[in-house]
Protein backbone atom coordinates (compact mmCIF):
# COMPACT_ATOMS: atom_id res chain seq x y z
CA UNK A 1 0.00 0.00 0.00
CA UNK A 2 2.96 2.13 1.08
CA UNK A 3 4.16 1.64 -2.18
CA UNK A 4 1.05 2.61 -4.39
CA UNK A 5 0.50 5.39 -2.61
CA UNK A 6 3.62 7.12 -3.30
CA UNK A 7 3.30 6.26 -6.86
CA UNK A 8 0.49 7.25 -6.80
CA UNK A 9 -1.23 4.50 -8.46
CA UNK A 10 -4.96 4.53 -7.55
CA UNK A 11 -6.12 1.61 -9.31
CA UNK A 12 -3.21 -0.57 -7.20
CA UNK A 13 -4.10 0.72 -4.16
CA UNK A 14 -8.20 -0.22 -4.52
CA UNK A 15 -7.02 -3.35 -5.07
CA UNK A 16 -4.61 -3.74 -2.34
CA UNK A 17 -7.38 -2.15 -0.18
CA UNK A 18 -10.07 -4.71 -1.37
CA UNK A 19 -7.72 -7.37 -1.11
CA UNK A 20 -6.39 -6.58 2.33
CA UNK A 21 -10.19 -6.08 3.64
CA UNK A 22 -10.71 -9.56 2.15
CA UNK A 23 -8.37 -10.90 4.06
CA UNK A 24 -9.04 -9.30 7.24
CA UNK A 25 -12.25 -10.33 7.16
CA UNK A 26 -11.70 -14.10 6.65
CA UNK A 27 -9.13 -14.03 8.80
CA UNK A 28 -11.09 -12.66 11.34
CA UNK A 29 -14.17 -14.91 10.89
CA UNK A 30 -12.91 -18.30 9.64
CA UNK A 31 -8.81 -18.79 11.05
CA UNK A 32 -9.24 -16.13 13.90
CA UNK A 33 -12.97 -17.18 15.08
CA UNK A 34 -11.47 -18.74 17.90
CA UNK A 35 -10.20 -16.68 20.45
CA UNK A 36 -11.53 -13.16 18.47
CA UNK A 37 -15.26 -13.96 17.81
CA UNK A 38 -15.87 -16.36 21.18
CA UNK A 39 -14.53 -13.25 23.39
CA UNK A 40 -16.22 -10.86 21.87
CA UNK A 41 -19.66 -13.00 22.73
CA UNK A 42 -18.34 -14.54 26.05
CA UNK A 43 -16.59 -11.18 26.95
CA UNK A 44 -17.88 -8.32 25.01
CA UNK A 45 -14.51 -8.08 23.85
CA UNK A 46 -12.10 -8.92 21.02
CA UNK A 47 -9.42 -8.47 22.92
CA UNK A 48 -10.04 -10.56 25.99
CA UNK A 49 -8.26 -11.12 28.49
CA UNK A 50 -6.48 -7.69 28.27
CA UNK A 51 -9.74 -6.59 27.71
CA UNK A 52 -13.64 -6.69 28.42
CA UNK A 53 -15.75 -8.15 31.22
CA UNK A 54 -13.61 -10.36 33.52
CA UNK A 55 -10.28 -9.10 31.77
CA UNK A 56 -7.25 -10.69 33.87
CA UNK A 57 -3.69 -8.80 34.22
CA UNK A 58 -1.63 -11.16 32.85
CA UNK A 59 1.13 -8.61 31.37
CA UNK A 60 2.16 -8.03 34.83
CA UNK A 61 3.67 -11.40 35.64
CA UNK A 62 4.85 -12.46 32.20
CA UNK A 63 6.61 -9.17 31.86
CA UNK A 64 10.60 -10.26 31.70
CA UNK A 65 12.02 -8.88 35.52
CA UNK A 66 14.49 -6.81 33.50
CA UNK A 67 11.72 -4.68 31.83
CA UNK A 68 9.87 -4.31 35.37
CA UNK A 69 11.74 -1.17 36.22
CA UNK A 70 12.57 0.36 32.53
CA UNK A 71 10.41 3.07 30.87
CA UNK A 72 8.59 2.09 27.99
CA UNK A 73 11.43 3.72 25.55
CA UNK A 74 14.32 1.32 26.96
CA UNK A 75 11.79 -1.68 27.26
CA UNK A 76 11.73 -1.39 23.34
CA UNK A 77 14.83 -0.74 22.66
CA UNK A 78 15.66 -3.64 25.05
CA UNK A 79 13.59 -5.74 22.93
CA UNK A 80 14.24 -4.88 19.50
CA UNK A 81 18.21 -5.57 20.09
CA UNK A 82 18.32 -8.49 22.16
CA UNK A 83 18.43 -12.01 21.07
CA UNK A 84 14.84 -13.79 21.50
CA UNK A 85 15.05 -14.90 25.20
CA UNK A 86 11.71 -16.54 27.44
CA UNK A 87 10.39 -14.72 30.42
CA UNK A 88 13.37 -14.99 33.22
CA UNK A 89 16.49 -15.02 31.38
CA UNK A 90 18.51 -12.18 31.42
CA UNK A 91 19.26 -10.52 27.77
CA UNK A 92 22.18 -10.80 25.54
CA UNK A 93 22.17 -8.35 23.06
CA UNK A 94 22.87 -8.97 19.43
CA UNK A 95 24.02 -5.57 18.20
CA UNK A 96 26.51 -4.54 17.67
CA UNK A 97 29.06 -7.80 18.48
CA UNK A 98 27.27 -10.82 18.86
CA UNK A 99 25.95 -11.34 15.27
CA UNK A 100 28.05 -14.71 14.71
CA UNK A 101 28.43 -15.66 18.36
CA UNK A 102 24.88 -16.63 18.94
CA UNK A 103 24.52 -19.92 20.56
CA UNK A 104 21.69 -22.84 20.76
CA UNK A 105 20.23 -21.00 23.88
CA UNK A 106 19.59 -17.85 21.57
CA UNK A 107 17.94 -19.80 18.81
CA UNK A 108 15.75 -22.64 20.95
CA UNK A 109 13.28 -19.28 21.92
CA UNK A 110 12.87 -18.23 18.15
CA UNK A 111 10.37 -21.35 17.42
CA UNK A 112 8.43 -20.04 21.15
CA UNK A 113 5.41 -18.04 19.85
CA UNK A 114 5.41 -15.66 23.13
CA UNK A 115 9.21 -14.63 22.60
CA UNK A 116 9.38 -12.16 25.44
CA UNK A 117 12.61 -10.19 23.98
CA UNK A 118 14.19 -10.22 20.26
CA UNK A 119 10.38 -12.03 18.91
CA UNK A 120 11.34 -10.63 15.11
CA UNK A 121 14.31 -13.42 15.32
CA UNK A 122 17.79 -13.63 15.63
CA UNK A 123 18.94 -11.37 13.07
CA UNK A 124 16.25 -8.36 13.14
CA UNK A 125 18.46 -5.74 15.01
CA UNK A 126 21.27 -5.88 12.06
CA UNK A 127 18.61 -5.49 9.53
CA UNK A 128 17.48 -2.86 11.20
CA UNK A 129 20.82 -0.71 11.50
CA UNK A 130 21.81 -1.68 8.20
CA UNK A 131 18.66 -0.59 7.04
CA UNK A 132 19.09 2.81 8.68
CA UNK A 133 22.31 2.96 7.11
CA UNK A 134 21.09 2.17 3.68
CA UNK A 135 18.31 4.81 3.76
CA UNK A 136 20.42 7.68 5.74
CA UNK A 137 23.20 6.78 2.97
CA UNK A 138 24.08 10.11 1.00
CA UNK A 139 23.72 7.92 -2.28
CA UNK A 140 19.63 7.75 -1.36
CA UNK A 141 19.18 10.84 0.73
CA UNK A 142 18.09 12.77 -2.47
CA UNK A 143 14.52 11.78 -3.55
CA UNK A 144 11.41 13.87 -4.12
CA UNK A 145 9.81 10.73 -2.46
CA UNK A 146 11.03 11.31 0.49
CA UNK A 147 9.13 13.06 3.11
CA UNK A 148 6.17 10.78 2.19
CA UNK A 149 8.76 8.02 3.68
CA UNK A 150 9.77 9.77 6.49
CA UNK A 151 5.90 10.22 7.58
CA UNK A 152 5.21 6.76 7.18
CA UNK A 153 8.40 5.98 8.84
CA UNK A 154 7.67 8.33 11.94
CA UNK A 155 4.35 7.12 12.05
CA UNK A 156 5.45 2.99 13.00
CA UNK A 157 8.50 3.92 15.25
CA UNK A 158 6.30 6.54 17.70
CA UNK A 159 3.53 3.88 17.32
CA UNK A 160 6.34 1.97 19.07
CA UNK A 161 6.02 3.97 22.24
CA UNK A 162 1.82 4.69 22.56
CA UNK A 163 1.05 0.88 22.11
CA UNK A 164 1.34 -0.68 25.16
CA UNK A 165 3.38 -3.81 25.84
CA UNK A 166 4.95 -2.63 22.80
CA UNK A 167 8.21 -4.68 23.97
CA UNK A 168 6.67 -7.93 23.06
CA UNK A 169 6.58 -8.66 19.36
CA UNK A 170 3.61 -10.16 19.05
CA UNK A 171 1.98 -7.20 19.64
CA UNK A 172 3.11 -5.13 17.29
CA UNK A 173 3.85 -7.30 14.81
CA UNK A 174 3.86 -4.76 11.85
CA UNK A 175 6.98 -3.15 12.87
CA UNK A 176 8.46 -5.78 10.73
CA UNK A 177 7.72 -3.40 7.86
CA UNK A 178 10.46 -0.92 9.28
CA UNK A 179 13.45 -1.83 8.03
CA UNK A 180 11.83 -3.20 4.87
CA UNK A 181 10.04 0.28 4.00
CA UNK A 182 13.36 1.55 4.38
CA UNK A 183 15.01 -0.90 1.65
CA UNK A 184 12.04 -0.34 -1.04
CA UNK A 185 13.08 3.28 -0.92
CA UNK A 186 16.31 2.80 -2.00
CA UNK A 187 15.09 0.63 -5.19
CA UNK A 188 15.21 4.00 -6.97
CA UNK A 189 18.87 4.15 -7.03
CA UNK A 190 19.37 1.35 -9.32
CA UNK A 191 22.51 2.34 -10.84
CA UNK A 192 24.77 2.70 -7.80
CA UNK A 193 26.64 -0.36 -7.62
CA UNK A 194 27.67 -0.15 -3.99
CA UNK A 195 23.92 0.78 -2.45
CA UNK A 196 22.52 -2.43 -5.20
CA UNK A 197 25.01 -4.54 -3.39
CA UNK A 198 24.50 -4.00 0.22
CA UNK A 199 20.49 -4.32 -0.18
CA UNK A 200 20.91 -7.14 -1.89
CA UNK A 201 22.91 -8.80 1.39
CA UNK A 202 20.17 -7.07 3.63
CA UNK A 203 17.88 -9.08 1.41
CA UNK A 204 19.91 -12.27 2.23
CA UNK A 205 19.65 -11.32 5.65
CA UNK A 206 16.04 -10.76 5.86
CA UNK A 207 15.40 -14.37 3.90
CA UNK A 208 17.68 -16.34 6.56
CA UNK A 209 16.28 -14.22 9.43
CA UNK A 210 12.34 -15.40 8.82
CA UNK A 211 13.20 -19.12 7.36
CA UNK A 212 15.15 -19.40 10.77
CA UNK A 213 12.01 -18.54 12.60
CA UNK A 214 9.94 -20.20 10.51
CA UNK A 215 11.88 -23.73 10.96
CA UNK A 216 12.12 -22.97 14.93
CA UNK A 217 8.74 -23.00 14.96
CA UNK A 218 8.44 -26.13 13.06
CA UNK A 219 10.76 -27.71 14.98
CA UNK A 220 8.82 -26.18 18.07
CA UNK A 221 5.54 -27.57 17.19
CA UNK A 222 7.34 -31.41 16.68
CA UNK A 223 8.76 -31.59 19.87
CA UNK A 224 5.31 -30.41 21.92
CA UNK A 225 3.01 -33.02 19.97
CA UNK A 226 6.01 -35.91 20.87
CA UNK A 227 5.64 -34.23 24.23
CA UNK A 228 2.27 -34.53 24.25
CA UNK A 229 1.72 -37.52 23.16
CA UNK A 230 4.16 -38.90 25.38
CA UNK A 231 1.99 -37.59 28.19
CA UNK A 232 -1.11 -39.17 26.77
CA UNK A 233 0.59 -42.52 26.95
CA UNK A 234 1.10 -42.48 30.57
CA UNK A 235 -2.17 -40.69 31.41
CA UNK A 236 -3.89 -43.75 29.48
CA UNK A 237 -2.03 -46.58 31.83
CA UNK A 238 -3.97 -44.92 34.37
CA UNK A 239 -6.56 -47.12 35.88
CA UNK A 240 -8.72 -44.80 37.91
CA UNK A 241 -10.14 -41.37 36.12
CA UNK A 242 -7.13 -38.77 36.49
CA UNK A 243 -7.87 -35.43 38.24
CA UNK A 244 -7.18 -32.35 36.01
CA UNK A 245 -7.91 -28.63 35.92
CA UNK A 246 -7.70 -27.59 31.51
CA UNK A 247 -7.90 -23.97 32.42
CA UNK A 248 -7.92 -22.43 29.14
CA UNK A 249 -6.57 -25.66 27.59
CA UNK A 250 -9.68 -26.76 25.47
CA UNK A 251 -7.61 -28.48 23.02
CA UNK A 252 -5.90 -30.66 25.50
CA UNK A 253 -9.63 -32.19 27.01
CA UNK A 254 -10.23 -32.53 23.35
CA UNK A 255 -7.36 -35.03 22.92
CA UNK A 256 -8.06 -36.70 26.24
CA UNK A 257 -11.88 -37.12 25.03
CA UNK A 258 -10.25 -38.70 21.56
CA UNK A 259 -8.01 -41.28 23.01
CA UNK A 260 -10.87 -42.64 25.98
CA UNK A 261 -9.08 -41.52 28.82
CA UNK A 262 -11.66 -41.05 32.13
CA UNK A 263 -11.17 -37.69 33.65
CA UNK A 264 -12.28 -35.52 36.49
CA UNK A 265 -12.31 -31.61 36.48
CA UNK A 266 -10.77 -29.98 38.68
CA UNK A 267 -10.30 -25.79 39.54
CA UNK A 268 -7.50 -23.94 40.79
CA UNK A 269 -7.28 -24.17 44.78
CA UNK A 270 -7.43 -20.36 44.72
CA UNK A 271 -10.71 -20.32 42.68
CA UNK A 272 -9.02 -18.31 39.81
CA UNK A 273 -8.67 -18.91 36.31
CA UNK A 274 -5.24 -18.79 35.38
CA UNK A 275 -4.68 -17.96 31.74
CA UNK A 276 -2.51 -19.65 28.83
CA UNK A 277 -1.02 -21.79 31.10
CA UNK A 278 -1.01 -26.11 30.56
CA UNK A 279 -3.24 -27.89 31.85
CA UNK A 280 -2.73 -28.83 35.73
CA UNK A 281 -3.00 -32.86 36.03
CA UNK A 282 -2.81 -35.08 39.23
CA UNK A 283 -2.59 -38.89 38.69
CA UNK A 284 -4.47 -40.65 41.61
CA UNK A 285 -2.70 -43.28 42.55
Amino acid sequence: MVYAIVLRNTKLLQRLIFTSSVGTLLGIFLVGFNPYITNTIDHQNPFYPLLGNGKVDFISFTTPPILKEKSREAAVMISLFAFPTTYDESPKFAFPSNLLKFAKEDIVPIGITNARLGGFGLFFSWILVLSGFLYFNKNTIRNKQRKKYNAVLLILFVSLFILPYSWWARYFPFFYAFPLIMLLYTECDKNNTFVTIFRKIIYALVVVNISLSTCCAIAAVYVSKKEIDSGLTVLSKSSSPIQINFRRNVGYKIKLDKSGIKYEETSDTLGTIVPFTRPKVILNS
